[in-house]
């Protein structure tokens, strides 16, 4: 019975090798998720509701710039700097900020 379980789970592990594709660690999964567990911390860890809102806007950005290929650092900088400009709120004239419209 033991060999018969062996022989079934090496065929399994032979798969990985076949397969040149397959990882055989799950670090890229774990690095994917630990920011969102340090985000999770974060929101937790906030004093106010509001503190962790604004937590959760912000990371919000911070993603959506990723996932629009931009650096979020400049990407923050840049709107930052240039939303100080703007004298009356204009919902159109804060969405050339959104990630997706930054040129």
């Amino acid at each position: 019975m033991c060999f018969l379980h062996h022989d079934q789970r090496s065929q399994e592990r032979n798969i990985l090798f076949e397969k040149g594709h397959l990882e055989l660690s799950n670090n890229s999964s774990a690095r994917s998720v630990k920011e969102r567990i340090m985000g999770r911390k974060n929101w937790l860890s906030s004093s106010t509701f509001d503190g962790a809102q604004a937590n959760a806007v912000a990371l919000s950005l911070i993603y959506t710039a990723k996932l629009n290929h931009l650096d979020p650092e400049e990407y923050l900088r840049k709107v930052l700097t240039e939303i100080t400009s703007i004298e009356i709120f204009d919902s159109e004239r804060f969405r050339k900020f959104l990630p997706w419209n930054i040129t």
